[in-house]
């Protein structure tokens, strides 16, 4: 595959690009932002996920889609736990002079109507 890589399918109930690791405890899909630049400025967003556009009428009602859609894994036997759907964990600060301070691992915001353009 060359990158960058973009690339679009016709309508299927199967998913675009399925990627299956077969080695335990890995992800099958990573992605790390770029570092940023010297002084003011922030780091690449690792993995970034937009839901598709709803595409209502005056018929009827649509929704727009999951940003990111999260399952754990099922248990599988009668003491094993099943897994987490989303694991979000801030950056640590690498010390403590408060020059710096670790990041939020989950930030959540609903968008009003007129952010969203409509």
């Amino acid at each position: 595959m060359t990158l960058p890589f973009a690339g679009s399918a016709a309508g299927s109930s199967a998913a675009v690009f399925h990627v299956t690791n077969t080695a335990y405890e890995h992800s099958a899909i990573a992605g790390t932002g770029g570092t940023a630049p010297s002084g003011a400025g922030n780091g690449g967003t690792g993995i970034a996920a937009y839901g598709g556009a709803a595409n209502g009428s005056q018929g009827g009602a649509s929704g727009g889609g999951d940003g990111v859609y999260a399952v754990g894994g099922p248990p599988a036997f009668v003491n094993d736990t099943g897994g987490r759907g989303i694991s979000a964990y801030g950056a640590s600060s690498p010390n403590n002079s408060g020059q710096t301070s670790g990041g939020v691992g989950v930030v959540a915001n609903r968008r009003s109507s007129q952010q969203c353009g409509l």
